[in-house]
């Protein structure tokens, strides 16, 4: 198994909107719905053990997530938490407008509805990010001269924000995870039955 040595909440965000990408429709996540599909399936059961793990307060006595994908991808989690939990969160928010903008804005007030607004906004223009990033995809060949310029030079603004650590993703996981949780993947196999199968294979087994 080739696994990260430790997950983040991005982690898991990547891994949703992969998921659904593959699976735009709400009404096959599920189980049973994507048996048949393993490499789905796979992904579905990575995204269900890392939900258990992220969002251990909002776990039912069965020790399954009540926070659906739907409320993952609108934020509506946000609206459960107290605002407390979020102090850190709100901080970096007041921080930056000052560091940007130099406004004083320490008696500003944000409340979860704000947060939410901030997480929806966020999420948004990362989906927008990945569609750039991952522009080339379906590309099979380049041949001509006037292709693979357009090739190249695309992948290379494609790459450069793909590896480039970008305060968008240092806010959307201070929105999931206020609380800066990590998990290694031994403990999420142990605790969270995070799947041990390699999508690479079934990847391309199911071709």
């Amino acid at each position: 198994m080739n696994q990260k040595s430790e997950f983040t909440a991005i982690d898991l965000l990547e891994k949703v909107l992969e998921f659904t990408s593959m699976s735009p429709n709400p009404n096959s996540w599920n189980f049973d719905s994507l048996k048949s599909n393993p490499p789905r399936l796979i992904r579905f059961q990575q995204i269900d053990s890392l939900m258990k793990a992220f969002f251990p307060y909002e776990n039912n006595h069965w020790g399954i997530s009540k926070v659906s994908l739907e409320s993952f991808l609108e934020g509506d989690f946000i609206l459960e938490r107290d605002l407390s939990d979020y102090e850190e969160t709100i901080q970096y928010i007041k921080d930056y407008i000052r560091e940007e903008t130099h406004d004083a804005i320490e008696t500003s007030r944000i409340d979860l509805d704000e947060l939410e607004f901030i997480y929806s906004r966020l999420l948004s223009f990362k989906k927008q990010l990945r569609k750039i990033i991952n522009f080339n995809s379906d590309v099979v060949e380049a041949s001509s001269i006037s292709a693979r310029f357009s090739y190249i030079l695309t992948s290379s603004v494609s790459k450069s924000i793909a590896e480039k650590p970008t305060k968008l993703d240092k806010t959307i996981e201070l929105l999931i995870n206020p609380k800066g949780l990590t998990f290694s993947a031994d403990e999420l196999i142990s605790k969270y039955h995070y799947p041990t199968e390699d999508l690479i294979d079934i990847d391309i087994d199911n071709l």
